[in-house]
């Protein structure tokens, strides 16, 4: 084999490693970056659960709030001589220890990009029927309608805003069983 051959072999050799290692590091990059949705996804889907518990806790603390509240007055009554009957009150202690929670929409809208946002299902059910709607028709709205979004899943919303008229609000109608109720959420947008 002459010099210049062998050249020419340790060239390609180097060239097919570099091309190699490119390959490699691509694939790489590329799992890097697919981990770093997924926990994206996992934060946004955690963020939104969290938000949903806390709008049960404050309806909560609201109702406990009320009922305590006429169980006080009840008592006072009842010392000032003016008595109800003794089963209204033992009703109003049962239910306030009692108390369901109370289911709010779990939605959560969060910006996602220049045109894009996420809308979280923080809840601990499905939701089915779902459509998205504007108080502005925007240019272009992508999905508007989805089948069914699982608990603490998030769905990737496309919204083109229109030159002079822009949406500002939007509103998620949904059903909580298929077939069931209509139940309705509207949030400005971020």
């Amino acid at each position: 084999m002459t010099p210049e051959w062998a050249a020419v072999l340790v060239a390609g050799l180097s060239l097919s490693g570099s091309i190699w290692a490119l390959v490699q590091s691509s694939r790489a990059n590329a799992h890097a970056k697919s981990q770093a949705a997924s926990s994206e996804r996992q934060a946004v889907a955690t963020e939104a659960q969290a938000q949903v518990a806390r709008r049960q806790l404050e309806l909560m603390e609201e109702q406990h709030r009320a009922v305590m509240g006429a169980v006080v007055q009840q008592s006072v009554g009842d010392k000032l001589g003016m008595t109800d009957s003794v089963s209204a009150v033992l009703k109003t202690l049962e239910t306030s220890w009692n108390v369901a929670v109370p289911y709010v929409a779990p939605w959560v809208l969060s910006a996602a990009g220049q045109h894009a946002f996420l809308l979280s299902n923080g809840g601990d059910e499905p939701a089915f029927d779902v459509n998205l709607s504007f108080d502005v028709e925007p240019a272009r709205a992508a999905p508007v309608h989805l089948d069914r979004i699982d608990p603490r899943a998030s769905v990737k919303v496309m919204v083109l805003r229109a030159f002079g008229a822009s949406p500002d609000t939007l509103t998620v109608s949904w059903r909580r069983t298929e077939g069931g109720q209509v139940e309705e959420w509207s949030t400005a947008l971020p």
